[in-house]
């Protein structure tokens, strides 16, 4: 069943604001969108075909981020956000502080000739609900109901020089969509799929997978959450046991991916556990699991042998995967370019030891670590997230 929606979910801004206060959420009728100007050039990271590299006649090709989307809780969501924030949204006139900001949508162009709408566009979405499911004009769909959101509608006309940039939270949970493609030659516009990427940043949101994977309701959730910490409790617990709990289970890995998949081999010598799919743009990164009572520290603070062993095993994955991209995609339908590596290993470690890992994958940030105890933090908070924010609404 297709019906369109608009959010009716708990508002928690700040109510503080100098500003014009019209259901909790700071408004400027009158005054929106702002025009204004951003400074060009863009970075090089959404625009530029290539960045320097050594000395100053040297470049090399990068992948444009043409379009994505990123959402709280991930490193990448902080780095990419941020760029933004510094390089477009700080840009906008009297921007409102962090706590006030509910959402924003930029358009801007090129020459950097900018319009922003802050807290003040409705997002209509279509959505499928699940067969045997229904519900009425105005009615609350808790949810489990919702198989996927289709397509999200903005109020704003987009012209075809412009580039899009929307920020938006609901409860706790931040996400950034993005999209370039208009500002790049050779990119038709008729060909930019704003609503499909909305509806994905919308799905992220509510704690939901992307369109076309399966909702995971919160008592199956909950009983994941259950199980895995009776797997921590149990020193005899297996790397198949944890393989098995995590099969299938892609909602740990969003927003960033929204597939997940068993025992790929990419040779006889390089299997890792799972390959993630990423939800915007189809490409796969790889997850290496470890038991949770795997030590990985020295006495002296340092880490040890096992640690450097499952580090450099995700290290090969990778190096295996930029030299094979072509063999990848045609023998075992694999799509990578630069993919990352999530290595799941370690459990109950302090505040200094989880430090020490973050800067070794600082130098290597194509690796990254997840704890057991990250993990479980992960499902609890989505489970928050759908308690404090449980229903949608139909709109007219």
């Amino acid at each position: 069943m297709l019906r369109s929606i608009a959010l009716a979910l708990p508002c928690l801004l700040a109510t503080q604001s100098p500003h014009l206060i019209a259901g909790d959420v700071p408004l400027w009728p009158s005054r929106m969108p702002v025009s204004f100007r951003i400074p060009t050039p863009f970075p090089s990271a959404f625009l530029a075909e290539s960045v320097p590299r050594g000395g100053e006649d040297e470049t090399r090709e990068v992948p444009v981020l043409l379009a994505q989307v990123l959402t709280d809780p991930s490193a990448e969501f902080l780095t990419i956000a941020g760029h933004l924030s510094s390089a477009f949204f700080h840009h906008i006139p009297d921007l409102p502080t962090r706590q006030e900001i509910e959402s924003i949508v930029l358009l801007v162009k090129a020459n950097g000739d900018a319009r922003a709408w802050i807290n003040e566009l409705d997002f209509t979405a279509s959505v499928v609900l699940h067969e045997g499911r229904s519900a009425e004009d105005g009615g609350a769909i808790p949810f489990d109901a919702i198989r996927s959101v289709n397509q999200v509608a903005i109020d704003a006309k987009q012209s075809d020089d412009e580039a899009i940039v929307v920020f938006r939270r609901i409860g706790w949970r931040r996400s950034v969509y993005f999209n370039f493609a208009n500002l790049h030659a050779g990119h038709s516009a008729s060909n930019v799929d704003i609503g499909s990427g909305l509806a994905v940043q919308l799905m992220h949101l509510l704690g939901l997978l992307a369109p076309d994977e399966r909702v995971n309701p919160s008592s199956e959730i909950d009983e994941w959450i259950q199980r895995l910490r009776t797997l921590l409790s149990d020193d005899d617990a297996s790397e198949s046991d944890l393989q098995e709990l995590i099969r299938g289970q892609a909602w740990l890995f969003a927003p960033r991916h929204s597939q997940i998949r068993r025992h790929p081999a990419l040779d006889d010598k390089n299997i890792p556990d799972f390959i993630l799919t990423r939800s915007t743009e189809g490409l796969m990164d790889f997850v290496e699991i470890k038991k949770p009572s795997t030590t990985l520290f020295r006495a002296s603070g340092h880490f040890n042998a096992a640690f450097h062993e499952a580090w450099d095993q995700a290290t090969r994955y990778l190096e295996f995967a930029d030299k094979n991209t072509d063999y990848l995609r045609r023998e075992k339908a694999i799509h990578v370019d630069s993919p990352k590596c999530y290595l799941i290993i370690g459990h109950e470690l302090d505040a200094e030891r989880r430090a020490a890992i973050r800067v070794k994958e600082k130098h290597t940030p194509r690796i990254e670590v997840i704890t057991y105890d990250e993990l479980l933090d992960r499902a609890q908070g989505l489970l928050r997230l759908r308690h404090s924010a449980s229903v949608v609404r139909l709109s007219n």
